[in-house]
């Protein structure tokens, strides 16, 4: 009978202890993650400055546009038979001014496109690392499912507090 005792005791204190490591085998909250292109996407400094930057396409093709129907107008009259030396020579000149905005307006597009996403990625990351010690992260990993972070259990997964956090920042009201 002592013996039964000794042995149901023992089997109890082995549950315990297999339950209480358990319990301490399970990962800490140090270490979280984020959807960084989610953020990125979901960022209104990205929505007003993408915004911008397509206006400001915008308003350039339009000029872009109104050279194009002007070299065509003056196309057709060179090719109706119109040999008139001044439209010639402005029909040239146009062409030239054409190519020449065309050049230009598409390298600014893609400078303003790259400072765009630098100013972007600098603030986020800021608020990213603002977000890190205000909560004592000792980690906060990007995942964009291209090797950073391939797979991570959802309980890690912290995109929607970073993505609240960085816009009430941006906004001021955080």
């Amino acid at each position: 009978m002592q013996y039964k005792k000794i042995i149901i005791t023992v089997a109890i204190l082995f549950v315990a202890v297999v339950i209480t490591g358990l319990a301490l085998i399970k990962p800490s909250n140090d270490v979280v993650y984020v959807n960084i292109n989610k953020v990125f996407n979901d960022f209104q400094m990205k929505k007003e400055l993408e915004a911008q930057l397509t206006s400001t396409q915008q308003s350039r093709k339009l000029i872009l546009d109104s050279l194009e129907i002007q070299l065509r107008l003056m196309s057709s009259e060179i090719e109706s038979g119109n040999t008139d030396e001044d439209l010639q020579h402005r029909y040239k000149s146009y062409g030239r001014e054409y190519m020449l905005k065309s050049e230009k307006f598409q390298e600014d597009n893609q400078i303003q496109t790259s400072q765009y996403d630098q100013q972007i990625w600098s603030q986020m990351n800021q608020y990213i690392e603002d977000y890190r010690k205000a909560h004592n992260y000792k980690f906060i990993l990007g995942a964009n499912g291209e090797g950073v972070l391939m797979a991570a259990d959802k309980e890690y997964d912290i995109t929607d507090k970073i993505i609240e956090y960085v816009n009430e920042r941006y906004n001021g009201t955080q």
